[in-house]
């Protein structure tokens, strides 16, 4: 299997981050070989953090720049071949208690619902947020949809003393963020 694997998505990255459709025309591949590589991802994405936070001297499990939160989304999500939606769930100093990817959406949208939102940052006791999703075409101007979600979202979080502090648009070639460009 790993190697018919190899021969078509030439890399891990793409083995992982492959459409299922894709990957169950692949001779051997099942449900089963398929759960595995979403486990995989979610490993390796823990791993990509924790090699980040010891062999990157600049980062810290503080977001104090957007750079930094752009780091961290870019292995959550940034190589995605569809839209996905993570959060960074910060306490008042600014220091990572979580993150996660809550929605995945397609190859052009995600879809986020705030109360969803909402009970994740409940759950981790959050202070304070970033959010972020990628755009797999790598055009990283948002979108109106974008703009529109975000202001729902802010207007949402004051109902519970919660800060969002950014929303970043990510690829795995740069970012667009939300407050850097006065859109908060």
């Amino acid at each position: 299997i790993a190697k018919n694997l190899l021969t078509r998505f030439k890399t891990i990255n793409n083995i992982i981050n492959a459409d299922t459709k894709i990957l169950k025309e692949i001779k051997g591949v099942s449900n089963y070989t398929i759960s595995y590589l979403k486990i995989l991802k979610e490993l390796f994405i823990k791993l990509s953090f924790e090699n980040i936070k010891k062999n990157d001297t600049s980062f810290t499990e503080v977001i104090n720049t957007t750079e930094s939160a752009y780091k961290l989304f870019k292995f959550l999500i940034g190589s995605s071949k569809d839209e996905k939606f993570a959060v960074i769930y910060l306490d008042n100093a600014n220091k990572i208690l979580n993150y996660e990817i809550i929605a995945n959406g397609t190859v052009n949208e995600v879809t986020i619902y705030p109360r969803n939102l909402i009970e994740k940052i409940l759950q981790n006791n959050a202070m304070g947020i970033i959010i972020s999703h990628n755009h797999p075409t790598k055009e990283l101007e948002p979108s109106q949809f974008d703009k529109d979600l975000t202001e729902n979202i802010k207007n949402s979080l004051m109902s519970i003393d919660v800060s969002l502090l950014d929303h970043l648009i990510v690829s795995d070639e740069g970012f667009f963020s939300f407050a850097e460009n006065q859109l908060l």
